[in-house]
């Protein structure tokens, strides 16, 4: 669409030009900057057009894509691959073994369901007991000390003696 403004503003410049002049009152100046302009509508038209049936196209199959979506098994709308799929799969081996089916083998191969279906996992508090039981935390004692005990530590410790810069670099 900037291209076709671009153009439109140099249509437009030139026709301003055409005007100003008057020996270029040339029939076929004329005609070529109508079907110019002709053209650069279409031109814009089209691109319009094309754009909003590409959103359109777009947002209509993402409606249908988030329709076809579902969180549970038993859903009623369900696409034509998936009924397909569905008329083909009989259920896994370890959930029939307690059914005796006989006749051919062909497509009782499944062993097991894969991907299997999701289900949460109950935690387990016991295992969360033994684990804060084998954490060891680091000693917080000079954090909890009072000023006034911090400071006489430090007069235990032999605070009054003066050395170095203006009392800086204390052994």
């Amino acid at each position: 669409m900037a291209l076709y403004q671009y153009a439109s503003g140099f249509l437009s410049e030139a026709d301003e030009i055409l005007a100003a002049q008057p020996a270029a009152k040339d029939v076929l100046l004329q005609e070529i900057t109508r079907e110019l302009r002709e053209e650069l509508a279409g031109a814009v038209s089209r691109t319009t057009a094309q754009s909003f049936l590409e959103s359109s196209t777009r947002a209509d199959v993402m409606r249908l894509e988030l329709e076809e979506l579902s969180l549970g098994d038993d859903d009623g709308k369900k696409n034509k691959k998936d009924k397909k799929r569905k008329k083909r799969q009989v259920s896994a081996l370890v959930d029939r073994q307690d059914q005796f089916e006989a006749g051919s083998i062909e497509g009782h191969r499944e062993l097991v369901k894969l991907p299997p279906e999701f289900r949460a996992v109950p935690c387990k508090p016991l295992l969360f007991d033994m684990a804060f039981n084998e954490l060891e935390f680091p000693d917080l004692t000079e954090r909890t000390k009072t000023d006034e005990e911090k400071a006489a530590e430090a007069a235990a410790a032999g605070g009054n003696e003066s050395g170095g810069f203006f009392g800086w670099f204390r052994k």
